[in-house]
């Protein structure tokens, strides 16, 4: 599913795509004609045609990005779907958002890159009207840049003109993100705040284009729950704190929950070869840099939710 951050990308990408290149008073207004025809082209629903119409009406650039927002929540396509229920106009709202996405970026691939030269500017202002004049046929194309890394956070790849979904063949990873959290804050760990911020920052670098980062990141998420579930199973089995040394040993905090029967042998040496996979940084032969982050962050995320349940059993059965 695009979520709330992608959808607002999207709604930005539109925005300053279809904004005037000048302002009236410091007002920037809409290219109506412009927005219009695209989404004719691009053969929308004549339900969804008029909604824009009269969104745009306005000639304000932020009421196009608010009713695209507005898309998200089904707000925007309330008064079209009288009778239908939240969830069906949010439902609705995906495939527009969908399709939107789709659609801005595949009118980048036809628009020409033209590059500043600034070898021969005198002065920083010669170098941003270089700059401003370079970006004026594709004033979208920095936004755009990170909608492909947050619809890749979403499950979504852009390929060949194509948006594809991954849930089919991956884990909805938004979905699962957002469970991980949600099972962190049921099961009362010593220290989810460490958990929640790599979680956090494997998704803001991913974002960012730091695959390496990113990868550090996911890895550490698990390794953060596999150190506190064996600080609070130690705790629990032994009634006192877990010595610092045990802690500090990747192979202990593996090794101690299979002890305990939280997992089985299989289970920790096909973990200790994630983690291991988790751990080699840099570039694979055959795949992409960012392709591979997804994956790992994929790898990361199954495993962490999957013993978080295992505890979670174990929880229930040793009260």
């Amino acid at each position: 599913m695009i979520s709330r951050k992608t959808t607002k990308l999207i709604a930005d990408a539109y925005a300053a795509h279809f904004k005037t290149a000048l302002s009236r008073d410091g007002i920037y207004t809409l290219k109506q004609e412009e927005i219009n025809t695209f989404l004719y082209e691009q053969e929308y629903e004549y339900a969804f045609l008029k909604i824009v119409r009269e969104t745009v009406s306005s000639d304000n650039h932020k009421r196009l990005a608010q009713a695209i927002m507005g898309l998200h929540t089904g707000e925007t396509i309330a008064g079209a779907t009288r009778g239908s229920s939240d969830s069906e106009r949010q439902a609705i709202g995906q495939t527009f958002l969908t399709k939107l996405a789709e659609d801005i970026l595949n009118l980048y691939e036809t628009l020409p890159v033209y590059t500043a030269d600034g070898s021969r500017v005198t002065s920083q202002e010669e170098l941003e009207i270089l700059k401003t004049a370079a970006s004026y046929n594709r004033p979208a194309a920095r936004i755009l840049c990170d909608l492909i890394s947050r619809l890749e956070i979403d499950g979504y790849l852009y390929r060949d003109g194509h948006l594809y979904s991954t849930e089919s063949s991956v884990i909805d990873e938004r979905a699962e993100q957002d469970y991980l959290v949600g099972l962190t804050d049921l099961l009362n760990l010593p220290n989810a705040t460490v958990i929640k911020h790599h979680l956090e920052l494997s998704e803001e670098h991913y974002v960012n284009r730091k695959y390496d980062d990113s990868i550090s990141n996911s890895r550490k998420v698990l390794d953060a729950i596999l150190k506190q579930l064996t600080e609070t199973i130690y705790q629990k089995v032994k009634g006192t704190p877990p010595p610092p040394a045990l802690l500090k040993n990747a192979t202990d905090i593996r090794v101690f929950p299979e002890k305990q029967g939280l997992i089985t042998t299989p289970e920790r040496e096909t973990l200790e070869k994630t983690y291991g996979l988790l751990s080699v940084t840099g570039g694979h032969p055959y795949i992409a840099e960012k392709d591979q982050a997804r994956l790992m962050r994929h790898l990361a995320l199954t495993f962490s939710q999957f013993i978080l349940l295992r505890y979670q059993g174990f929880v229930a059965n040793n009260p």
